[in-house]
C-alpha cells in the first residue's frame, strides 16, 4: 500500500509563521517574568529624578 492514500495537510505559511510568532513572544514573556525586573539602565536609558510635583513647576512659569 502506498501512503498517496491519505494526502497530509499542510498548514498555509501564514498561520505556521502566525503560531511560531506566539509560540516565541510566550517565553519571551515567560522568560521576562521569571527574571523579574529588568534594569532599564542597561539600554542608556538616563536616570531621572523628578523632585517637584507638577503643579508646583507649572506655577512658577
Amino acid at each position: 500500500m502506498s501512503d498517496q492514500s491519505h494526502p497530509r495537510l499542510h498548514w498555509p505559511r501564514g498561520l505556521n509563521f502566525l503560531l511560531g510568532g506566539v509560540v516565541v513572544a510566550a517565553i519571551g514573556l515567560g522568560v521576562l517574568l521569571l527574571a523579574g525586573p529588568v534594569d532599564l539602565g542597561l539600554f542608556g536609558a538616563p536616570d531621572v529624578r523628578i523632585d517637584a510635583p507638577l503643579s508646583a513647576t507649572a506655577s512658577q512659569r
